[in-house]
């Protein structure tokens, strides 16, 4: 497929503002992906030319794209161009559940990707997929990347095995990735090691993402796992049983009273909470339902703009409240 940006648009050089305007609104409708659901060809021709759009219609970036195709059509027949398809990471020691990233990047048109399995990895959200353009062999070639997050679950040395694709029909491969994982510090009890279960806070994120003719709300999920000792865990669970039985006895005991199921509900909510604090209290542990909002890695998320699952908590005052009221029933 031709990369010439004029050629994806059906125009010559000269063309002008309102041609450009006039042939995106005509091809964006024709090939829009809600127009043609699971067309994976209509999506990357959609893609080429919202691509060619943005650039010509910008009369800087027009300016810059001229200058560098030559001032004359090119037509690349992507097969016969020096693609790849490489793994990068941005670190290769991590302690347990720590995040880090691995992307995947391969030019043309990658089919049937086959990530590796991850095993002793945590995956935290689904791949984010980028692209952008790059110049191989003096021609324009869109680059997708494919950005996973991982966390280690245990220590030790671990491998990412191979993953493939194939490019024009060509096999491709990446290499063996080797990860060094070490202890983590238990982050809700102290001197403690992180060799239980950890406590998974499950984020997401919003994102409008608008077009010529379309606006769509796309929710990214992100979980984040909070390192926890068996110790801590163990405790969690006792402190949990804890706030149940208060809440069943009380409830009980108002429904037997005349007061009703909803009053019991309410006082037993508060004091069956009120003795669970109590209890982390006297044996040094942290609550899991506040203090994990309070990780580092959960507070900078939220400085991104994520929020809690299932509520609107974001670390702000207000949020704060609400989460405290709805965790006395959780």
């Amino acid at each position: 497929m031709t990369t010439d940006f004029y050629h994806i648009l059906g125009l010559d050089r000269s063309a002008s503002a309102d041609a450009i305007k006039q042939a995106y609104r005509r091809l964006a409708q024709q090939y829009h992906p809600d127009k043609n659901p699971h067309n994976k060809n209509a999506e990357e021709k959609f893609l080429h030319i919202q691509q060619a759009y943005h650039t010509l219609i910008d009369a800087e970036k027009r300016r810059v794209y001229d200058a560098q195709s030559g001032g004359g059509f090119y037509f690349v027949a992507p097969e016969n161009l020096h693609h790849y398809f490489h793994v990068t990471c941005n670190t290769r020691s991590v302690k347990v559940n720590q995040e880090f990233e691995v992307t995947y990047s391969y030019t043309g048109e990658g089919r049937y990707f086959v990530r590796p399995t991850f095993n002793n990895f945590f995956v935290s959200s689904k791949p984010i997929v980028t692209s952008r353009f790059v110049n191989i062999d003096g021609m324009q070639v869109k680059e997708t990347n494919l950005i996973y997050t991982l966390a280690p679950l245990h220590k030790g040395d671990f491998i990412i095995n191979k993953a493939k694709i194939r490019l024009h029909q060509k096999p491709y491969e990446t290499p063996e990735l080797a990860i060094h994982v070490t202890d983590n510090e238990c982050y809700f009890l102290k001197d403690k090691a992180a060799d239980g279960k950890p406590c998974i806070l499950q984020l997401n994120y919003e994102e409008v993402v608008t077009g010529q003719f379309f606006k769509t709300l796309r929710i990214q999920r992100h979980d984040v796992l909070i390192p926890r000792s068996k110790n801590a865990q163990w405790f969690h669970g006792l402190g949990t049983a804890v706030k149940y039985t208060f809440m069943i006895w009380i409830i009980i005991l108002s429904m037997k009273a005349g007061y009703g199921f909803l009053m019991g509900l309410l006082g037993g909510g508060l004091i069956g909470s009120a003795n669970c604090q109590l209890f982390y209290w006297l044996v040094g542990v942290k609550s899991k339902f506040y203090f994990a909002t309070q990780h580092p890695a959960v507070r900078e998320y939220f400085e991104q703009g994520y929020y809690l699952k299932n509520t609107f908590y974001n670390g702000s005052s207000f949020s704060k409240t609400i989460y405290f009221i709805e965790s006395i029933f959780k």
